[in-house]
């Protein structure tokens, strides 16, 4: 019948495709990292903290 696989097994399977999906065979414009990094706070953040502080005090106001 059928081999049985054990999780570990099933882990490095996985490992395999997941390493050959993310390795990529392009080449990168000079200036761009291999992995995204962000040293500074996103101005989207920002705007995304502010709106929610803003939908909370109104919903506060508006049940008082």
């Amino acid at each position: 019948m059928g081999k049985n696989l054990s999780m570990d097994d099933l882990d490095d399977h996985r490992t395999d495709i997941w390493g050959s999906m993310m390795a990529s065979s392009k080449t990168r414009p000079a200036g761009v990292p291999e992995e995204n990094v962000y040293e500074k706070m996103h101005w989207m953040v920002i705007l995304t903290y502010a709106a929610a502080i803003a939908a909370v005090a109104l919903l506060m106001h508006g049940a008082g």
